[in-house]
């Protein structure tokens, strides 16, 4: 139902005695429900439609401009970047931002190298938090479920967030 016979044949539940072919394991907490198989299949078929990505690439690109519009107008160094619906902070180095929506990280900083060290990146997320907007390590996904309203929040959530931070003399 999922794939061809031979790529999901060692996912099988018979045992591997009786085909000859070892077992791989693939555990998960919503394994075979229907409820989560339902819902996968309404998610892929809502994203099927090409303007569901643009639209969530667009609510990014938003969240994007905005937050270095807020390193630009504080003067912090840093910026925000990403491609499609993702972003990535990244505070620190030695430029401040253009106001504008940026894929690539700025030249001042390593790719490998995201956040500032320690305290500062867990009190930006802790701010950030404390305004509705949840983070993954300085980084985030739109889509389209993330309204213009959304978008304002999490830009505005970001500049209160990064003054306090920068108050604390933690960045720029």
């Amino acid at each position: 139902m999922a794939g061809r016979a031979d790529v999901m044949a060692p996912l099988a539940f018979e045992p591997e005695v009786r085909r000859g072919l070892p077992k791989v394991a693939h555990p998960g907490t919503f394994n075979a429900n229907p409820l989560s198989a339902a819902a996968g299949v309404a998610c892929l078929e809502l994203v099927a439609d090409p303007s569901v990505q643009q639209r969530a690439s667009a609510s990014a690109a938003a969240v994007r401009t905005g937050m270095n519009s807020v390193l630009a107008e504080l003067g912090v160094p840093g910026s925000v970047y990403g491609a499609a619906s993702m972003f990535r902070i990244e505070l620190g180095g030695d430029q401040v931002p253009p106001p504008t929506d940026l894929r690539a990280p700025l030249p001042s900083q390593e790719p490998d190298v995201h956040w500032t060290p320690g305290i500062a990146e867990k009190a930006l997320n802790l701010h950030m938090l404390m305004r509705g907007v949840a983070l993954f390590g300085g980084r985030g996904i739109l889509s389209i479920a993330h309204s213009e309203e959304v978008i304002a929040t999490t830009v505005s959530a970001f500049r209160e967030s990064v003054t306090a931070v920068a108050d604390a003399g933690l960045i720029g």
